[in-house]
C-alpha cells in the first residue's frame, strides 16, 4: 500500500515521511490495493487533526500543533503503512543564529 499526499498545489507520490506547515491542510489517498477497509491511528495526536473518509481509502488532514506525528493504517487489524509527519511553525524559525563581523576595506 502507498499514500500520496495532496496540497493545494502539489501531490507527493508514495510518501512515507513528509513536513507540513503549521495551519496546512491536505489530503491522503491510499492506493487502491488496498484489501478491506482501511483504519487509521494516530494515538491522539495533537499535531494533526484527522477526517477519515472513503470507507478509510483517503482522510482530509489539517496541521494544527508544532510537533511529530506517526500515523498508521491498518487492514483487518495488520499494519499496513505508517506515515511519519512533522509540523514546524514558520514563526519560530526567525533565525539561524549567524552573526557578521564589522566590514574590512580591501
Amino acid at each position: 500500500m502507498t499514500a500520496n499526499i495532496v496540497f493545494p498545489n502539489v501531490t507527493a507520490y508514495e510518501v512515507t515521511k513528509f513536513d507540513v506547515r503549521l495551519g496546512e491542510p491536505f489530503a491522503v489517498n491510499l492506493s487502491p490495493d488496498a484489501v478491506g477497509t482501511a483504519r487509521w491511528f494516530a494515538d491522539r495526536d495533537q499535531s494533526l487533526n484527522i477526517v477519515v473518509k472513503d470507507g478509510g481509502a483517503s482522510a482530509d488532514i489539517t496541521a494544527t500543533a508544532s510537533g511529530s506525528c506517526e500515523i498508521q493504517i491498518q487492514v483487518a487489524g495488520a499494519v499496513v503503512l505508517t506515515l511519519f509527519a512533522d509540523v514546524f511553525n514558520p514563526a519560530e524559525a526567525t533565525t539561524l543564529g549567524a552573526s557578521i563581523g564589522a566590514p574590512e576595506p580591501k
